[in-house]
């Protein structure tokens, strides 16, 4: 009876060991062999990881947005110093791509091709294909940056600024890649609603009045559904990057499933909470912007709280990550 106990508690200690150190990001592998050093044998090793799973997937939806800045603030105090110098690099390297896309959207406005003609549509789709490249490899980079940073900070270690570079820089392309193919599919009816309701307005404007309303319900009704799938799809694949990074042994596909997979039961509503924060948050720093534009300082602020609030907003859905993957495990059940 008292080596039933003393096992009790020893599967117990273990299963909140598995369930703590997920969170902090450290994969299986890495988990079996610290209780195989301390002579744990596979039975033990099975026993205690179903325990975890059993313990942690009855209550996944208690990691609130709360707790996810808590965890934001303690990651970023113990390890300010790298965390300052990657962001730095990283919107740097975010700024120079803003500034190249945006000089090839000025050139695209003032070319002689006319909105409704081919060849500014063609153009356009080029210009967005452009902007959601560099958006996929440029928010990649600043993910893997603010994550490797967090979870260096969130272990109490201290890093140094090259190596996590050098780590970050591993799994970008990873990142960059899924962030580019989610984008793709989330973005993707824009591609064909923007141009269209160019072509269309414009078309229609040289029409009968009775053409040109009802052009105008069908640019609503399409509209519509295009923001629905904005918004679907952006819950849905909210956690592509972090999955692609942490996880490289899923295949695209695999990631694709990943992200609503470990959303469930509350993952969703915490992205969608937290989108709905962000906004109320930067209605009234866009108001003050738009009623005072002869205040270059003025502007400034806004655009390092806009900034903030993203990197915020970021590193949120980074702890997400650490905390679903930590919930159910590091394998995806059907």
């Amino acid at each position: 009876m008292l080596s039933s106990v003393v096992m009790t508690k020893q599967l117990s200690e273990g299963a909140q060991f598995i369930v703590e150190h997920r969170a902090k990001g450290i994969s299986d592998a890495q988990i079996r062999e610290h209780f195989a050093a301390y002579g744990w044998n596979d039975d033990h090793l099975a026993a205690i990881f179903a325990e975890a799973e059993t313990s942690t997937h009855a209550q996944p939806q208690k990691y609130t947005i709360r707790h996810a800045l808590v965890d934001i603030y303690v990651s970023v105090r113990r390890n300010w110093r790298a965390f300052t110098a990657t962001l730095a690099i990283s919107y740097g390297v975010l700024l120079a791509g803003f500034i190249v896309v945006s000089l090839l959207f000025a050139g695209l406005v003032t070319s002689d091709h006319h909105p409704a003609g081919i060849g500014f549509v063609i153009g356009f789709v080029f210009w967005l294909f452009l902007v959601i490249s560099w958006y996929a490899l440029g928010s990649a980079f600043l993910m893997a940056t603010s994550a490797k940073a967090l979870q260096d900070g969130f272990n109490g270690h201290h890093s140094d600024t090259r190596q996590l570079l050098q780590r970050s820089l591993e799994i970008v392309p990873r990142a960059a890649f899924a962030n580019a193919v989610g984008a793709v599919i989330t973005f993707g009816p824009v591609l064909i609603f923007v141009p269209l309701s160019i072509y269309l307005s414009v078309s229609a404007s040289h029409s009968a009045s009775d053409n040109l309303a009802l052009v105008v319900l069908v640019i609503g009704i399409i509209g519509a559904i295009t923001f629905a799938w904005l918004l679907i799809a952006s819950l849905r694949f909210a956690l592509i990057q972090q999955v692609a990074a942490f996880e490289p042994h899923l295949s695209v596909k695999q990631v694709l499933a990943r992200s609503p997979y470990l959303l469930r039961s509350g993952g969703q509503w915490f992205v969608f909470k937290g989108f709905v924060i962000l906004a109320i948050l930067s209605l009234p720093f866009s108001n003050l912007n738009d009623s005072n534009h002869h205040s270059t300082f003025l502007a400034g602020i806004v655009d390092i709280f806009t900034l903030v609030l993203g990197l915020v907003g970021l590193c949120a859905l980074t702890m997400l990550y650490f905390n679903r993957a930590a919930v159910r495990g590091s394998d995806q059940q059907s």
